[in-house]
């Protein structure tokens, strides 16, 4: 986890990274469906040109899969509140 500084920092925040960081067999399996998911969504919008599905899989294949923890300030909390 990344450090919190006090008074600037309220806690922590799940947020998306275009790189994946998991480690391990399971990491590499993770990798992998990965590129396999954006193949397919490759080969859909290229197949489906000029159709909703080849936007819907152009917006998708764009998509980060990688995931970090990130310091939550006061700027993140206002505009939570407003939702």
């Amino acid at each position: 986890m990344p450090e919190l500084v006090a008074g600037q920092h309220t806690g922590w925040r799940l947020a998306s990274r275009d790189k994946m960081q998991a480690k391990g067999d399971e990491g590499k399996q993770a990798k992998k469906y990965a590129s396999d998911a954006k193949e397919v969504l490759k080969k859909l919008a290229e197949e489906h040109k000029g159709t909703p599905y080849e936007v819907l899989a152009k917006r998708d294949g764009s998509n980060a899969l990688g995931l970090e923890w990130r310091p939550r300030g006061e700027s993140d909390d206002r505009f939570l509140s407003t939702l």
